[in-house]
C-alpha cells in the first residue's frame, strides 16, 4: 500500500500563524482520544485545558550518557476535552539541537530518544510485575543437565520449545551468548507468556538463509496476554514480519524496546484483526518504543494496523530509512469479512519519531521516482490521536485519507506534531479520482511547521478544520513547541 499519488493533488499554500498560545502551568497529558463523545463541540469551542504534572521516577542514563526523562502519559480521563496540544514559548536556540542532535543519519537525536523512553515508562508496571512470575530460561548454549530443564543454569536451547513447554503466566528469559543468534521461526500459540530479553544485551533473532514464510514471531488467534520485548530481529523477508499478531480474539499484548532492522519485502509489526464479530476484535495492543529501521517495503508498511482492530497505542517508536509508509491504520482492505468492521479504530500513534520516509528510490513500488510516503497515514481509519510526533524530511508528513470508495477516515485528531522539511506537503487529506476515498469530521491543530508551509485538499473532505499552525522558516526560528514536547527541551537542555 501507498499514499494517494501525487499527480491528483491540488496543492494550497498554508501558513496560518497560532490565534493564541496555550500556557497553563501544568504538563500535558497524552492518552486515548475523547472525539467519541465530545466531538462537535471539539470542532467549535476551546474549554479550559487540564494537564497533568509528569511521574518523577529514578533517573536512567543510556549508553550514551545523556540522562533520559521521566515523562509518562497517565490516565486517559484527564486528556484535553477537544483534543488539542497546547503550544508553549522555547529558546529556539535550544531547538535545534534537541531535535537534530549531532546530525549523524546513524544516531538516534535526542528528541527520538526521549519519545521512546516515554513509550517504554509505559511498560515499568508490566515489567515489575515479572519477578514475582515462573522464570524460565533459553540460551543458544546448552547448560548442566542434573540440573531442571529450563533453568539458568540448564536453560532451554530452542525459543520455541521454551514457548510450548513453559506454565502459563511465565516469563521466558533469552539470554545471548557473544555473538550467538537464534535463527528459528517462533510461534506464540499460547496466553499468559512474556518473552523477554536483555535491553542492553539483546538476544538477536536472525533469519538470514532460515527456510519458511512465517514471521520471527507470530501471536495467532485466540491468544492473549503477551509481551514481546527488547528483541533484535533482522534479515527476515517475503511478505510476513518481523513480529506478526494476526488472527481473531487476540487481546493484551505489547510489543516493546525491540529493534527490528534490515528485512526485504517484509513489515516490521503488523496488526491485522480477521475477526468477523466486535468480540472477535484484536484489541488493546501496545507497540511501545521499538527501533525500526533499514527495511525495503516495496508497497508494504512498516507498522500497519489493519482490519478489525480496536483499542491500540503506537507510541515512543522510531523509525528511519524506510521507503515507504511507517505507521498505517486502515480500513477498507478486507482484511475482515465484516465489511462493517473492517476498520483500524480508536487508536494513539503519539510521540513517535520518523526521519527520511520517502518512495523516491523505492524500486519494488508503483510510486518509485515520486513523493508518495507519509510517515503517519490514517487510511480509512477512525477515532485516532496522531498527537505529539516528529516527522523529519519525509514525503508527506501526514495524511489523513482513504483508498477504498466509501470508506473514509474519520474522527481524526492531528495535533502537537512538528513537520519539518516535509518533500512533497506536511499535511495530505481526502481521496483521488483513482482511489476515491475520503476523509470527514476531524481537524488538524496547533502543529508546528518547519521549512514547509503547504498542504493539500483532494476530494471528499468534509468537516475538515486546517488551522493555529504555526510555520518556521528554518529550525533556527522556532519559538514555539507542543507543551509536553517543550517540557521535554526545558529538561535537555538544564543537562
Amino acid at each position: 500500500m501507498f499514499c494517494i499519488s501525487n499527480r491528483f493533488l491540488k496543492v494550497t499554500d498554508h501558513s496560518e500563524v497560532a490565534a493564541r498560545i496555550f500556557a497553563p502551568d501544568r504538563v500535558a497529558e497524552v492518552a486515548q482520544s475523547t472525539l467519541r463523545e465530545k466531538w462537535d463541540k471539539a470542532l467549535t469551542t476551546t474549554p479550559e485545558i487540564k494537564l497533568l504534572k509528569p511521574v518523577e521516577i529514578a533517573p536512567k542514563k543510556s549508553e550514551s550518557g545523556y540522562r533520559l526523562p521521566n515523562f509518562e502519559l497517565l490516565d486517559a480521563s484527564d486528556t484535553t476535552s477537544d483534543g488539542r496540544v497546547p503550544l508553549q514559548v522555547v529558546d529556539s536556540r535550544a531547538v535545534k539541537a534537541y531535535l537534530h542532535g549531532n546530525g549523524k543519519n546513524d544516531a538516534l537525536p535526542p528528541i527520538a530518544k526521549d519519545f521512546m523512553q516515554v513509550g517504554l515508562n509505559l511498560v515499568k508496571k508490566e515489567e515489575a510485575a515479572d519477578s514475582s512470575k515462573p522464570q524460565i530460561h533459553v540460551s543458544t548454549r546448552a547448560g548442566i543437565s542434573k540440573f531442571p530443564l529450563g533453568s539458568e543454569q540448564n536453560p532451554y536451547t530452542s525459543i520455541q520449545a521454551a514457548i510450548e513447554k513453559a506454565p502459563s503466566g511465565s516469563v521466558i528469559n533469552v539470554h545471548r551468548v557473544g555473538q550467538d543468534v537464534f535463527k528459528e521461526r517462533i510461534s506464540i500459540n499460547r496466553s499468559g507468556l512474556v518473552l523477554k530479553t536483555d535491553r542492553d544485551n539483546p538476544a538477536i533473532i536472525d533469519l538470514q538463509n532460515v527456510k519458511g514464510a512465517d514471521a520471527a514471531i507470530a501471536i495467532g488467534s485466540g491468544v492473549k496476554d503477551i509481551g514481546v520485548r527488547n528483541f533484535e530481529i533482522r534479515n527476515f523477508s517475503g511478505r510476513s514480519a518481523g513480529i506478526s499478531i494476526e488472527g481473531a480474539n487476540i487481546e493484551n499484548i505489547t510489543i516493546s524496546g525491540n529493534n527490528i532492522h534490515s528485512a526485504q519485502g517484509s513489515e516490521a509489526i503488523r496488526v491485522y484483526g480477521r475477526g468477523i464479530t466486535e468480540s472477535s476484535k484484536v484489541k488493546n495492543v501496545k507497540i511501545l518504543a521499538n527501533e525500526i529501521h533499514n527495511l525495503k517495503l516495496g508497497e508494504l508498511e512498516a507498522i500497519p494496523i489493519n482490519g478489525n482492530v480496536s483499542d491500540f497505542k503506537v507510541i515512543g517508536n522510531a523509525g528511519y530509512k524506510l521507503d515507504n509508509i511507517f505507521i498505517d491504520a486502515i480500513g477498507g482492505e478486507k482484511v475482515s469479512a465484516n465489511k462493517m468492521l473492517d476498520q483500524a479504530r480508536h487508536g494513539q500513534i503519539e510521540f513517535n519519531y520518523a526521519n527520511g520516509v520517502s518512495t523516491l528510490n523505492n524500486q519494488n513500488s508503483r510510486e518509485s521516482g515520486k513523493f508518495s510516503a507519509a510517515a503517519i497515514y490514517s487510511d480509512g481509519a477512525r477515532n485516532l490521536s496522531i498527537r505529539n510526533n516528529y516527522i523529519k524530511a519525509s514525503d508527506f508528513g501526514i495524511e489523513v485519507g482513504s483508498e477504498h470508495r466509501a470508506i473514509d477516515s474519520s474522527r481524526v485528531e492531528v495535533s502537537g506534531n512538528i513537520v519539518e522539511d516535509s518533500k512533497y506537503v506536511w499535511l495530505g487529506r481526502g481521496g483521488d479520482p483513482s482511489r476515491p476515498g475520503g476523509a470527514r469530521d476531524s481537524f488538524a491543530r496547533n502543529n508546528i511547521l518547519i521549512g514547509n508551509d503547504k498542504n493539500e485538499l483532494q476530494s471528499n473532505v468534509s468537516n475538515f478544520p486546517v488551522n493555529s499552525n504555526p510555520d518556521f522558516k528554518d529550525i533556527s526560528k522556532v519559538t514555539q513547541l507542543p507543551k509536553p514536547i517543550a517540557t521535554l527541551l526545558q529538561r535537555f537542555s538544564r543537562q
